[in-house]
This record gives C-alpha cells, structure tokens and sequence, in this order.
C-alpha cells in the first residue's frame, strides 16, 4: 500500500506484522499491530520501540526495550498487554490510556512486598529457551512452537501465580503472591476479590486498591475499595469529584489527593478554571506559592495572602 504522497509503503509479512519502507529516511520500520488495529507497535532501524495510537496518532517510547527484540504478541484476552520478544528473553508491557501522568506504557514488575507497590521497581523478564517460537499469547499463558515436540507453553513471569490461586483455601503466603500479581499487572477486579477472602491482608490489600486505582483514575473501584477498608475520608473525597466531566480538573483533584500537589496546580492551571490552584494553596496555607498565582490569576486576593503570609 502506498500513501496519497506516495511516500510510505506497507509489506505484510508473518506474524500479522507489517514493514514499513520510508523514502530518504528510516528505511525500514517494523510494525505488530493489534487484532483490531486500534494499538500498533512499531521498531525503527536503530532497534527503538515505540507504541502508536492510530486512533489520536499518539507515539510513546517503549520503556527498556531490547534492541534484539525480533517480534511482538498481544494479549488476545487481556486488553492492551503486549510482550515483545527477543531470542532469550519475553518483557512484558501494559498500555495505560489514562493516569496522573497521562498516557503510558509500564515495563510490568515484579512486587514481593506490599510496600513495595508505590515505588519503582525495574520490569521483570520471563526467559525462554532459544529454540522455541512464541505464537500465542492468551492472559498471561504463552504458546511456543519447539521444533523437537511442537506447542509448548509456559506462564509470564508476571502471571506465574494467578492460575495457583485456591480462593478461599488458598495460604497468606498465596493470597498475598496473587494480589501483588494482579496489582502489578492492573487487574484491580481480581485484586478485590483476593481482598474478600484474605483474613490477614484484607485492610491493606483494599487500601492499595484504592490508591493505585485514584493513581490510574478508576473511580468507581477506588470508592469501593476505600468504602471496604473503611476510610471515610477517601470515600467523601472521591464522591466530591467523581462528576467532574473536565479532564485536567478531574485529575487534578485526585493528585491533590494523593498529595502531589505540585502535579495539581500544573493540570488545574492548564483547565478552564486556574483558580483552582490558587485556592488549593490557600487550602495547604502555602503563602508564597498563593501569591504567585495570585499575581497571575487574581490580583484581587493579594492583599488577603499578603496579610496570612506576614501573620
């Protein structure tokens, strides 16, 4: 296929994979969409991995990506997972449309601690032997051919617990290594679940829930989450802000929240109501950073913050 330029042609080759020829530069780009061809990965000719969003025409760069990676699966069952795969080694990755931060993609890691859960940890990598060709990917399982015993298969490292899991008979050693499984791989319904039947880790495991799902802007598990290990105030605060219909400002609240604050007067400055900002620093008593947003958005309430700030 050649664009109305005439510039870029598609070749389709195996795997459901596309090369991509440009004229002049990058010459080759490799590309594994999706099976509905709303998500694409793309590789460039200096081995750079990047995830494109045809829908918005969104690129993100691929966090650690390896350089050898010669293919990439998509989960067929889990929405927006993908591995890409090298000769050795599977990384795993999870496209998330909507957080704090905006769009991104984690290199999934690996949580052996509860406390482990806000802090960055390095992605982990499932390693497979050099004569097997994954084919298949279906929540968490991966399909390889062999060329001595043809499909074999074998779990992520990510999601070698989840199948394990005995529910209600299951150890506190087990409940807690599903949980962080499912956590670190965002499958906050599976979360809830370990969450009910967990007589040791049933507090924490809710309060995770819910902060990780305000990080990620799941409102509705976060409320849920907060209501079932009891903390009233979340529940309060996230009811306040749940209809919000304005992106920035929704999110905004919910940094403020978590205390970033300084993340929250940049997505308030950027809505449609700046003021905002200026009156969650009065809220916080922060004199200084009030009056500088004073200066641009209200000349009005100088003289107030002039006063709290010299008492």
């Amino acid at each position: 296929m050649v664009d109305a330029g005439g510039k870029l042609k598609y070749y389709l080759i195996e795997d459901h994979s596309f090369v991509t020829e440009h004229k002049g530069q990058n010459p080759i780009v490799k590309v594994f969409p999706n099976k509905n061809g709303t998500r694409c990965i793309c590789i460039d000719n200096t081995g750079n991995g990047y995830f494109f969003n045809p829908i918005d025409d969104s690129i993100l760069m691929i966090p650690n990506f390896s350089s050898e990676t010669h293919s990439v699966l998509w989960d067929i069952e889990t929405k927006n997972m993908f591995v890409t795969v090298d000769s050795e080694k599977i990384h795993t990755y999870l496209y998330i449309p909507l957080s704090l931060e905006g769009s991104c993609i984690i290199h999934l890691p690996e949580y052996l601690k509860i406390d482990e859960v806000d802090k960055q940890k390095p992605g982990v990598v499932t390693y497979i032997d050099k004569d097997l060709k994954p084919i298949i990917l279906k929540s968490g399982f991966v399909y390889s051919h062999a060329r001595t015993d043809g499909i074999r298969g074998q779990y992520l490292t990510t999601h070698s617990y989840m199948n394990s899991w005995r529910g209600d008979n299951d150890t506190d050693e087990g409940n807690l290594r599903y949980f962080l499984q499912n956590i670190a791989s965002h499958r906050y319904q599976d979360c809830m679940e370990v969450a009910r039947v967990s007589k040791k880790f049933s507090q924490q495991f809710f309060e995770v829930i819910g902060k990780q799902c305000l990080k990620y802007v799941d409102l509705k598990r976060a409320e849920i989450a907060f209501q079932m290990c009891k903390n009233v105030g979340m529940v309060y605060s996230i009811q306040s802000i749940k209809n919000e219909v304005e992106k920035n400002i929704l999110v905004g609240h919910i940094a403020s929240i978590l205390f970033k604050h300084d993340l929250a007067q940049e997505l308030f400055m950027r809505s449609t109501r700046p003021e905002l900002a200026l009156e969650m620093r009065m809220d916080l008593q922060d004199w200084f950073a009030a009056l500088k947003l004073a200066k641009q958005i209200a000349p009005e309430k100088e003289q107030f913050i002039c006063r709290k700030l010299a008492s």
